[in-house]
């Protein structure tokens, strides 16, 4: 990755383009609206990159994966404190997660793989749910109307894997059936 994806590798400049954009009050929002994170939740982040979500699971059991390790390095040194975290390909983990968490998020990262490996963490994911556990995604897609500046941001992120929305959910039922 070269040009903006190269520097975004970069935990502290991903960190400022995301305050920025205002990425973390959306981020927020999100997680008020759709993640709704009850009370002892155990939650495993797939792809959780620099870990910011953690600033908002209050009274959370929270595991962060990712195999970026400057991202790792950085969630661990400012939200060590609020969770785990792992450099890792969270399949390596399944085995020990099996079962273990209510609640899996994955956010930004669907669009990073391809329809095999989306389908491939769709069903970690369900493995590693508990019993009624449920996982929430969000990802950028495509979709009839949409403005061409959108459409351009998106079509320029790193992510070479962006889908419509259809697509998407094509992918999550091949685990989920609801």
């Amino acid at each position: 990755n070269s040009g903006i994806r190269g520097i975004l590798a970069y935990p502290e400049v991903y960190r400022w383009v995301r305050e920025a954009l205002g990425l973390n009050r959306w981020l927020q929002r999100y997680v008020e609206q759709y993640v709704k994170p009850r009370e002892g939740d155990r939650i495993l982040d797939i792809g959780c990159g620099t870990g910011e979500i953690v600033r908002y699971l209050r009274g959370t059991t929270y595991v962060g994966v990712d195999h970026h390790h400057p991202y790792i390095d950085y969630a661990m040194r400012v939200f060590g404190n609020r969770g785990r975290f792992i450099c890792a390909d969270v399949a390596d983990h399944i085995d020990t997660f099996r079962g273990e968490f209510d609640l899996v998020i994955a956010n930004g990262v669907l669009h990073h793989l391809d329809d095999a490996l989306a389908t491939k963490l769709f069903h970690i994911g369900a493995m590693v749910l508990s019993e009624g556990g449920r996982m929430v995604t969000v990802d950028p897609c495509y979709y009839e109307g949409q403005a061409c500046a959108t459409r351009f941001i998106i079509s320029n992120d790193r992510g070479q894997n962006v889908r419509q929305f259809e697509d998407y959910a094509r992918l999550a039922g091949n685990a989920f059936s609801t």
